[in-house]
C-alpha cells in the first residue's frame, strides 16, 4: 500500500531549536543544565542584561496550525487497542496512531492489519516484529541460500563447502553469517579467536585441498604461513 498523505502539509517553522539552559549551569556541577527561572534581586539573566543567556518567553511559541504536528504533516494519537484505532476512522488525514510501548505483539499485529483497512497510518508499525525469509517456490527449506551464494563469493561453491553452511544453518541466522563471512574472506583466520572456537566447524577449510589441509594442521602455528604459500593461513591450526 502506498504510503498515507496529510490533507495539508504547511511549512513547520521552528523559532528556536536550541534549549533553555539555567543560569551558571556551565559553571557548578551542582547545577543541572535543566531550565529554572532565576530569581534573584540583582541577578543579571532576570534583567536581561546584554549578553546573558535568553530566558523563555511566550514569543518563542510554535504556530497553533502546526504545533504538534510532525514532520509528515500528521499529529500523533497514541492508541492502546483496535478499538481506540477506529476513532481516528474520520480524521485520517490529520492524525495518525501510535501503538503505546506496552502493548503486546499479537495486539500490534491486530491493530497493524486493521490500521491498512481503515487506511490510518502509524508511526511503529514495525515494533517488536520480526522478519522471516521465507523459501522461495521449488526450493527446500533451509537451502535458500544456494543459488545466492555463488553470487556473494564470486565462484560456484563446491558440495562439500554447501553440506557446512547447510550446519551452520541449523545453529541460526548469525552463525550462518559468520560462516559466510569467513569464506568471503579465505578462511576463518580474519574472525575472533572466541568465534573461531565455539561456533567455526573444521569443515570450513573444505574449500582446500585434502592434502593440503593436513599438512597445515601437521605444521607448527608458527609456520603455517609459510606452508600455505607465504600468506596468512586458511584454516584453522592447532
Amino acid at each position: 500500500m502506498a504510503a498515507l498523505r496529510p490533507l495539508v502539509k504547511p511549512k513547520i517553522v521552528k523559532k528556536r531549536t536550541k534549549k533553555f539552559i539555567r543560569h551558571q549551569s556551565d559553571r557548578y556541577v551542582k547545577i543541572k543544565r535543566n531550565w529554572r527561572k532565576p530569581r534573584g534581586i540583582d541577578n543579571r539573566v532576570r534583567r536581561r542584561f546584554k549578553g546573558q543567556i535568553l530566558m523563555p518567553n511566550i514569543g518563542y511559541g510554535s504556530n497553533k496550525k502546526t504545533k504538534h504536528m510532525l514532520p509528515s504533516g500528521f499529529r500523533k494519537f497514541l492508541v492502546h487497542n483496535v478499538k481506540e484505532l477506529e476513532v481516528l476512522l474520520m480524521c485520517n488525514k490529520s492524525y495518525c496512531a501510535e501503538i503505546a510501548h506496552n502493548v503486546s505483539s499479537k495486539n500490534r499485529k491486530a491493530i497493524v492489519e486493521r490500521a491498512a483497512q481503515l487506511a490510518i497510518r502509524i508511526t511503529n508499525p514495525n515494533a517488536r516484529l520480526r522478519s522471516e525469509l521465507l523459501p522461495e517456490p521449488g526450493q527446500e527449506e533451509g537451502r535458500v541460500y544456494e543459488d545466492k551464494l555463488p553470487d556473494a563469493l564470486g565462484h560456484h561453491p563446491p558440495g562439500a563447502l554447501l553440506g557446512t553452511l547447510a550446519a551452520l544453518e541449523q545453529q541460526g541466522p548469525d552463525v550462518l553469517g559468520v560462516g559466510l563471512q569467513a569464506v568471503r574472506l579465505g578462511g576463518p583466520q580474519g574472525l575472533p579467536q572466541r568465534v573461531q572456537q565455539q561456533v567455526l566447524p573444521p569443515g570450513l577449510g573444505l574449500h582446500l585441498p585434502q592434502q593440503e589441509r593436513q599438512e597445515v594442521r601437521q605444521v607448527p602455528r608458527a609456520h603455517a604461513a609459510q606452508r600455505v604459500g607465504g600468506g596468512r593461513p586458511h584454516v584453522l591450526t592447532g
